[in-house]
């Protein structure tokens, strides 16, 4: 079990970097509805309080993307450096990596990503990762990885983690349920995003925010 990032002063307010892939990034929405998790998250987090989106759709945990754009972990400390005062860095990635990154190359990535933040005198939060729909072409490759990472990041951060994977598959099928499918059976709609956003809301009232 991982040891918790190291005690600090309790603050009033949450000062988030949010880090991700496209889910998080939300670039895939339309125009007129672009406002993925991080950006509804804010007006739920105590008065004060900040989100920074720093999402790199295309890439993964550990994963670089095919134009070179640095994987969540590699881009940690420069994301750190440019966002002095962050307090707690809430990581919803590994997605992507799925069959493309073994196991223990992912749990590496998530560990560095808890040294890097508690390193900066921030706080890591950690959330599992979502299923995807019966039709999307890669689940077949993807989805005993996908549960057995979930099950590490359970196991691992039970403090730290906001439980994405129940909250949105809350029938526990293991599917992307169709009314929070954008319609290409892997990415959330609004409706979806709105609902990551109140589960972190959630997650996070049950912990105090600590000063960077």
């Amino acid at each position: 079990m991982a040891s918790p990032s190291p005690a600090a002063p309790v603050s009033s307010s949450w000062h988030v970097l949010a880090l991700g892939e496209s889910i998080t990034g939300g670039g895939y929405l339309p125009e007129a509805e672009r406002t993925p998790w991080p950006s509804l998250l804010l007006p739920l987090l105590p008065a004060g309080s900040s989100v920074v989106n720093v999402a790199r759709g295309g890439t993964g945990l550990v994963m670089t993307s095919p134009d070179g754009t640095p994987s969540t972990v590699d881009a940690l400390p420069k994301d750190l450096a440019d966002h002095p005062g962050t307090n707690l860095v809430l990581v919803a990635a590994g997605r992507n990596d799925l069959h493309n990154r073994t196991d223990s190359a992912l749990k590496a990535g998530f560990r560095a990503v808890d040294e890097l933040t508690a390193d900066a005198g921030a706080e890591a939060w950690f959330t599992t990762i979502l299923p995807v729909s019966a039709s999307y072409q890669y689940r077949s490759i993807t989805e005993a990885q996908r549960l057995r990472v979930n099950s590490w990041l359970r196991a691992t951060y039970p403090d730290r983690l906001v439980d994405l994977d129940v909250a949105m598959d809350f029938r526990r099928t293991g599917l992307l349920p169709k009314g929070y499918d954008f319609g290409d059976g892997f990415h959330p709609n609004l409706v979806g995003h709105r609902l990551i956003a109140s589960a972190v809301a959630g997650a996070l009232a049950q912990s105090g925010p600590a000063a960077a």
